[in-house]
């Protein structure tokens, strides 16, 4: 059975499950193969993107909001990643209104609030 998986941790149930099914084929890739393919593994949003029918989701702590969701700022790691779809679906249930600052852009707002809150002599 012919299994395409996206590499990394989306892969790691099925490589263990090789021991036991020796007829998993797992080939790695991001879903260029899944003409022949059995079955598709990947995060959900590249599932979507790439407009493949999605038949089953396992989501088992995907991701922590800490200490709790607020805003008026929100980090988020990476612009377009699951955890930044899932932050958004989650506000808009709550009816929460916040900004979105990504890992890419959080120097900025880092460095400003480093500096107003120590007052840095330069």
């Amino acid at each position: 059975m012919k299994v395409v998986t996206a590499p990394g941790p989306v892969s790691y149930p099925l490589i263990l499950a090789t021991r036991e099914y020796r007829d998993l084929d797992l080939v790695f890739g991001k879903g260029n193969e899944e003409g022949s393919a059995y079955a598709i593994a990947d995060s959900l949003t590249s599932l979507v993107r790439s407009g493949l029918r999605v038949d089953i989701v396992t989501v088992r702590r995907l991701m922590f909001v800490y200490p709790e969701l607020r805003g008026p700022r929100i980090a988020v790691w990476r612009r377009g990643s699951a955890a930044d779809v899932l932050i958004r679906a989650l506000l808009d249930k709550v009816g929460l209104t916040a900004e979105l600052v990504y890992a890419d852009d959080c120097t900025q707002y880092l460095t400003r609030s480093i500096t107003a809150q120590y007052k840095v002599p330069y």
